[in-house]
């Protein structure tokens, strides 16, 4: 029933919907769009009036305090919702075709969070986040206006605003939009989906609204689902703001800790004084900014322990041919040469993360200081063991999960299997570098000997 009022919402605020596609239940993925006949690359599928969607940009004083703009939609749409729920401007029909309850990590049960604490990422994303919507709440309370809604109504929309908005290049300017119809639609991997989504301004005076509009980017057969991309999102992304997790996940990463001192660390100073800008020592927390305050160089809590640095670690996606930008086709390593062949994927192990590898396994100042003179290459054996020992310590603190019976998995053992096959990839390109230099050694040997 709440897809027939839906339907008829739609035709009354000027949405169009190309008579091919229906709404259909997803198997773990909620609603989602279907098309019932062959549609052909490049056809319109949806068009929706800017006037229909709620956009970061058009809010104007409906919320009288400053506020972030996912903060200020977030307010807008509660009231909109809640507030207005059977006024003219009522969004009741569109907002019932949305999952009940709270969305992404604010709809985390205790035991769901607990089963995520592995995930660094994830908790820090999450408390960020979090953090940030208490702050929020708290400027329209010093306002006045606490009574726009309730802390329970915000914390409602923020997951509604974070699963169903989508940042959209409007003109030159990003802005945040849950545009209606189109919020139906899932997510796959950027190279995956088969539907672009775009804002197209008014050309002429005969055009009435600005309006977003879906396309086709490939032929669609009868019976596919429409799916668009919602960006490059690693696993602690889509289960905070989605609550899904994919695997694999070509855009997956992580932040990979890697030791650097020890209480007896006689050079402990000098590492420290050398770790890349933006970096700080690191005991399970990652330190930047105002986080920086009680790890930095001098504290003597973080002096007097061992420690260590976090750094990111991605997938290279390499291109299968000219013109793919986005190839994927193998989630381990290869033995092929330094670059990428056709398809490989490999690990990115950026500057960085060899910088921070150098400085953990240099013995002595001299090291230290030729680290940082050669910007942590040409990468040493010390340098490689260490990215090994790093990854597989990582492995080693990952929760079991079951790798083999992933089809119906929950979105946490998802991640847990997408992490594990990540820091897989991260120890074979250690020993893959460590066997190379090993080579190289043997071969200066034998011509030394000869």
């Amino acid at each position: 029933m709440c897809i027939v009022a839906f339907h008829a919402w739609c035709r009354c605020a000027g949405v169009y919907v190309h008579e091919a596609l229906s709404i259909e239940e997803e198997a773990g993925a909620g609603l989602g769009v279907r098309s019932r006949t062959a549609l052909s690359a490049g056809e319109v599928l949806i068009t929706v009036p800017r006037s229909a969607a709620l956009v970061s940009g058009d809010i104007g004083n409906e919320v009288p305090v400053p506020l972030s703009a996912v903060h200020a939609l977030a307010v807008c749409l509660a009231r909109r919702a809640v507030v207005s729920a059977d006024g003219e401007d009522s969004i009741a029909p569109w907002v019932a075709t949305w999952p009940s309850g709270l969305q992404g990590h604010w709809g985390f049960s205790a035991a769901r969070t607990e089963a995520s604490r592995w995930n660094f990422e994830l908790q820090a994303l999450v408390e960020q986040q979090r953090t940030a919507a208490s702050a929020a709440y708290a400027q329209l309370h010093e306002a006045g206006r606490a009574e726009l809604l309730s802390w329970e109504s915000f914390v409602w929309a923020l997951g509604h605003v974070g699963a169903r908005g989508a940042s959209i290049d409007m003109s030159g300017e990003r802005q945040t939009a849950i545009v209606p119809f189109v919020d139906l639609l899932n997510h796959r991997p950027l190279g995956d989906q088969n539907a672009t989504l775009a804002y197209e301004p008014a050309q002429s005076a005969s055009l009435s609204d600005d309006k977003f509009v879906v396309r086709a980017t490939v032929d669609l057969h009868a019976g596919d689902e429409v799916h668009l991309c919602y960006g490059p999102k690693d696993n602690a992304e889509l289960i905070a703001a989605y609550g899904f997790a994919l695997y694999p996940n070509p855009h997956d990463r992580l932040l990979l800790y890697v030791p650097l001192t020890s209480a007896s660390d006689p050079i402990r100073a000098q590492r420290v004084a050398m770790l890349p800008r933006g970096l700080q020592l690191s005991r399970g927390r990652l330190a930047r900014g105002a986080e920086a305050a009680g790890s930095a160089a001098g504290s003597g809590e973080a002096e007097a322990a061992a420690a260590g640095a976090r750094v990111n670690v991605e997938w290279r996606r390499c291109k299968a041919s000219v013109g793919e930008e986005d190839g994927f086709a193998s989630a381990r390593s290869t033995d092929s040469g330094e670059e990428c062949g056709e398809g490989d994927v490999r690990v990115d192990l950026c500057e960085e993360l060899w910088m921070v590898l150098a400085l953990g396994s240099a013995a002595s100042a001299e090291e230290l200081f030729a680290a940082m003179l050669s910007r942590g290459g040409p990468h040493s054996r010390a340098a490689c063991a260490l990215l090994e020992e790093s990854s597989e310590a990582a492995l080693a603190e990952l929760p079991p999960h079951p790798r083999d019976r992933l089809v119906d998995a929950d979105l946490i053992d998802l991640a847990l299997a997408a992490r594990a096959e990540l820091l897989l990839c991260v120890s074979e390109e250690a020993r893959r570098f460590i066997d190379a230099i090993s080579r190289t050694l043997r071969t200066e040997s034998d011509g030394l000997e000869h």
